[in-house]
C-alpha cells in the first residue's frame, strides 16, 4: 500500500503504519464525539458541585477547541486534501485507496472553524455548541467514521490477533452508531 500520489516515491505505509494509523483515527472519532458526552453526561453532574461552576466555561471551552481541531483534522483526512498536507501525512486513501462519500465538513462549517477557532481573527471562539453546528457535524461524520471502520476491519493487513484493538474497533462503532441515530436528522 502506498501513500498519497504525491508522495508514492518517498515511503510506503507498512502494516504497523496502518495498524497504528488505524487506531489514532479511532481515537480521533472518539474525540469528536467528547463534546456530546461532556455536555450531556460529565458538565450536569459537575454543575452541582459549586468546587466547579466557577472552572466550567473553562472546561466547554476546551473540549469544544480540542473536538472542533479534531473536525478539522478529519475533514482533510477524509477529503485527501494533499495539497493541504505534509510530506508525512496519512490520508484515507492510503488506507487501501478508502474513498469518502463526502466531505466531513462542509465549505462554510470550514471556514467558519477557520475563522473562529484556528486564526485570531476579530471574531472570537464562544463556548457556544449551536454557533458550531456540531449535531449537523457529527451527522455527517458518524457515517464516515463507521465506512472507515467497516473498511478498517475487512482488509486483512490490520491486526486482528490484537484483542484490545478489535475490541477499541467495536466498541469504539458501537458507540457511533448509537450517537448517529440520534444527530441522523441534525
Amino acid at each position: 500500500m502506498r501513500l498519497s500520489e504525491k508522495h508514492q516515491l518517498t515511503a510506503t505505509v507498512t502494516n504497523k503504519e496502518f495498524n497504528d494509523g488505524a487506531h489514532r483515527l479511532v481515537e480521533a472519532f472518539n474525540q469528536i464525539l467528547a463534546l456530546h458526552f461532556w455536555t450531556h453526561r460529565i458538565r450536569p453532574h459537575l454543575e452541582k458541585q459549586p468546587d466547579f461552576r466557577d472552572a466550567l466555561p473553562a472546561f466547554d471551552n476546551a473540549i469544544l477547541e480540542s473536538c472542533l481541531a479534531t473536525f478539522r483534522a478529519l475533514d482533510v483526512f477524509f477529503a485527501n486534501r494533499v495539497n493541504a498536507g505534509r510530506k508525512d501525512d496519512l490520508f484515507a486513501k492510503d488506507f487501501n485507496g478508502f474513498v469518502a462519500k463526502h466531505g466531513l465538513l462542509t465549505s462554510k462549517q470550514r471556514e467558519k472553524l477557520n475563522k473562529t477557532v484556528f486564526h485570531f481573527t476579530k471574531r472570537h471562539l464562544l463556548a457556544q455548541i449551536e454557533k458550531y453546528e456540531y449535531g449537523s457535524m457529527l451527522a455527517r461524520a458518524i457515517p464516515l467514521c463507521i465506512d472507515f471502520i467497516d473498511h478498517v476491519r475487512a482488509y486483512a493487513q490490520y491486526n486482528l490477533n490484537d484483542e484490545d484493538r478489535v475490541k477499541f474497533l467495536d466498541d469504539t462503532r458501537r458507540h457511533l452508531e448509537t450517537l448517529g441515530a440520534r444527530y441522523k436528522n441534525s
